[in-house]
């Protein structure tokens, strides 16, 4: 079973407790995504959103999650970007990470799909 990496935004206006409605939405959002991709089968989807579900009221340091989700990707077998993606510095982040590793990086369900079946 392969291990996808879930990418996409995170934060609101801002990282902080004060957007927690957005980041509420982007969670969901990312859970959604998540749901899709099991659904295609031979894979189980890591999304970060999850791990860190608001932990932003209680532990506010972007730049240890920017780090703890790169080590996260390191040990999956690709990454899917979500819609949206591009507006999210640390999922731009993560696609370059993911390009410069060699982690196969996908957009689109079914071309994920057909290389889940490769496998």
């Amino acid at each position: 079973m392969k291990i996808v990496y879930i990418a996409g935004p995170y934060t609101g206006p801002t990282h902080g407790p004060e957007s927690y409605v957005e980041i509420s939405h982007n969670i969901i959002n990312a859970r959604g995504w998540a749901i899709k991709v099991m659904r295609l089968g031979n894979c189980v989807a890591l999304t970060p959103h999850l791990n860190s579900a608001h932990m932003e009221c209680d532990f506010n340091f972007p730049d240890f999650w920017y780090a703890a989700d790169l080590e996260l990707l390191k040990r999956c077998d690709a990454i899917f970007l979500i819609p949206g993606w591009e507006r999210s510095k640390g999922s731009v982040k993560e696609k370059d990470f993911a390009i410069t590793n060699n982690i196969p990086t996908f957009e689109d369900l079914k071309i994920l799909e057909w290389w889940l079946l490769q496998r």
